[in-house]
């Protein structure tokens, strides 16, 4: 498991999410709900931020099994 991926832009980095990431992916998220339904098929089920760190969790919990591996966009 890499916690972060350099891409070939210098400014972007993909980085596993972590419970840090909780407060800011719900507030992505709520901001942009409509557009993000349709790739997002979790969306409807993550309505507070409690919802979006027990996404998170599991996020964690896979990568750490090394079953799923969700990463954050940074820019």
């Amino acid at each position: 498991m890499t916690a972060e991926i350099m891409t070939d832009v210098p400014s972007l980095v993909l980085r596993l999410l972590n419970q840090e990431d909780t407060e800011e992916l719900s507030l992505l998220v709520d901001n942009n709900r409509e557009h993000l339904r349709r790739w997002m098929p979790w969306l409807d089920g993550a309505k507070s931020p409690s919802d979006q760190l027990k996404f998170v969790q599991g996020c964690s919990a896979c990568a750490a099994a090394g079953t799923a591996f969700h990463y954050a966009v940074l820019g």
